[in-house]
């Protein structure tokens, strides 16, 4: 990564190299048994800060070194807030070779005071603490905050601002679909009752057709009849003429 890189990115503070590249970090646990991330080494760029009379060691052994917390995320957060060199990141850059070589840990901070102690002091370790990477540290909560609440705007509010577009559409379709599904239940009713009713007609009919068929052939047997008893009649008129009347 270039310097300029670098730069940016410590300029643009945790949150937002949390909002961009970070965001998995926030679903890790955090795991006292986790393997610590390797630490930085000491940076020979750091400025050195004004000498000050050394001071009394003893009240040094209740201050914590400089780890990598078993979070990534609050790694990165630790490494943010200790990016500008200060008497308390000397103290640390000094503590860090000495702890494979000198395993107890007050006999490590006295070696690693020794070792600063020309150009810090103790209170200046305790001050840049208090004054410096505490600030820093409530510094990044103010910038992470104001990040925060622009990705809720950017990212969030439009999101809500669709879903209820969406959830508006949803219902006014509702309501189209039960405006169609009454009016065509509407139209089903009036032909269903057009087809009611010109069922009634079509038995109307036939039982008509039928009964006009049935009038129809016994008027046509009726006829039938009374022609073969008219033929038969002029058959016997016929028959009494001739006998009759013959010479």
């Amino acid at each position: 990564m270039a310097a300029g890189d670098t730069d940016k990115e410590k300029e643009a503070g945790f949150g937002a190299r949390f909002m961009t590249g970070l965001k998995d970090l926030i679903l890790e646990e955090e795991t006292p048994n986790q393997a610590k991330p390797e630490e930085k080494a000491p940076d020979a760029s750091r400025s050195k800060t004004r000498a000050q009379p050394p001071a009394d060691f003893s009240g040094l052994t209740t201050s914590q070194p400089i780890t990598a917390s078993s979070s990534p995320m609050t790694a990165h957060l630790l490494e943010q807030v200790l990016s500008r060199a200060t008497a308390y990141t000397a103290l640390n850059d000094a503590i860090k070779p000495l702890e494979e070589i000198i395993p107890d840990e007050m006999t490590r901070y006295r070696a690693a005071f020794a070792v600063i102690k020309k150009n810090h002091s103790l209170d200046q370790v305790i001050q840049s603490i208090d004054m410096q990477h505490m600030q820093a540290v409530d510094d990044e909560v103010a910038r992470f905050a104001a990040q925060a609440k622009q990705k809720e705007v950017t990212d969030i509010n439009a999101r809500v601002t669709e879903a209820q577009t969406l959830k508006d559409n949803v219902d006014a379709a509702g309501v189209q679909i039960t405006k169609l599904r009454e009016e065509t239940e509407n139209r089903i009713r009036v032909v269903e009752d057009a087809v009611q009713r010109d069922r009634a007609r079509l038995d109307e009919i036939e039982r008509e057709l039928l009964e006009k068929r049935q009038a129809i052939a016994l008027v046509e047997t009726q006829f039938n009849s009374a022609v073969a008893s008219v033929k038969d009649t002029l058959t016997q008129n016929k028959a009494k003429i001739v006998r009759y009347l013959a010479p």
